[in-house]
C-alpha cells in the first residue's frame, strides 16, 4: 500500500485532493517557460498590484494596475485607487490607450490577464476579437504564469527601491530585498513603524517613478 500511495502518479492525484488549488498550483504544476516577442505591442501583459512601502495614515494601501509591453518591458497603463474595483481595471485600460494615442500606435495584438477583476468582461470587452484580437487568460492563482509579476518586480527592486525605504520582503532569500520590521515597543506591543503619506502623495511618487522605470535601458543591451 505505502509503495503504491507514493508511486508519483499516484502520488500528485492525493496532493491534488488534499491540498488548496493555491498550494498544489505553487508546489506541484510545472512552471510556464515563457518566450519574448520581437515585437513591440505583440503582448501586453496586464496586473494588480498593492503599494506596500508607503500606506495610507489609515493603514490601508493604495491599489495599482499595471499594463505592460512584454517585448520593451515598457510600462504603457496604469490606474491607481483606494479600493480594488473593476473600475481600477477600466482605468488603466483607459490610460493605456491614451497613451498608444498620443505616440500614434496601433492596437495590442494580445492581452494577457488574470481571472480576478477581467472575469466579468470576458464576453464584452475582453472577448477575443471584439476590441484586441487575441487575449490569453492566465490559469488562477499561477503568478508564474503572468509576464507582468515578473516586470512588477523589475519595478519594484529598481526605481522604487531606490526611492523609498521598506521595499522588499521580510522573507526574502537575498539579503538585499529584506526588509526589516522596526518594532515599536509601547503598551500593546505589536506595532511596528511604517511610512505613511496622504493617497495623492503616494500617487504622485508612483506616477514619478513609472517614469524613471520607463527612462531606463533595456535589461537586454546585447539585442536592442
Amino acid at each position: 500500500m505505502w509503495n503504491y500511495l507514493k508511486d508519483p502518479k499516484n502520488e500528485l492525484i492525493i496532493k491534488k485532493q488534499r491540498n488548496g488549488s493555491y498550494d498544489f498550483s505553487h508546489k506541484q504544476r510545472p512552471h510556464v517557460n515563457r518566450i519574448a516577442p520581437n515585437y513591440s505591442l505583440s503582448k501586453i501583459s496586464l496586473d494588480d498590484r498593492d503599494i506596500m512601502h508607503t500606506k495610507l495614515k489609515n493603514g490601508k494601501k493604495v491599489m495599482a494596475y499595471y499594463a505592460f509591453d512584454d517585448m520593451s518591458q515598457a510600462l504603457i497603463g496604469y490606474a491607481h485607487s483606494k479600493e480594488k474595483t473593476h473600475q481600477l481595471f477600466i482605468d488603466c485600460i483607459k490610460n493605456m490607450f491614451v497613451f498608444l494615442n498620443s505616440k500614434n500606435l496601433g492596437m495590442p495584438m494580445q492581452m494577457e490577464v488574470e481571472h480576478h477583476l477581467v472575469r466579468d468582461f470576458r464576453d464584452g470587452l475582453m472577448r477575443a476579437g471584439n476590441i484586441f484580437p487575441f487575449v490569453r487568460w492566465c490559469n488562477p492563482t499561477n503568478s508564474q504564469e503572468k509576464y507582468a509579476e515578473r516586470l512588477i518586480g523589475s519595478k519594484k527592486y529598481g526605481a522604487e527601491k531606490n526611492n523609498n525605504q521598506n521595499v522588499g520582503r521580510h522573507y526574502s532569500r537575498r539579503d538585499s530585498n529584506r526588509v526589516i520590521n522596526q518594532k515599536i515597543f509601547d503598551a500593546q506591543n505589536d506595532n511596528f513603524k511604517e511610512a505613511t503619506a496622504d493617497y495623492e502623495v503616494i500617487v504622485a511618487n508612483e506616477i514619478q517613478e513609472i517614469k524613471e522605470y520607463n527612462n531606463q535601458l533595456h535589461p537586454n543591451q546585447k539585442k536592442y
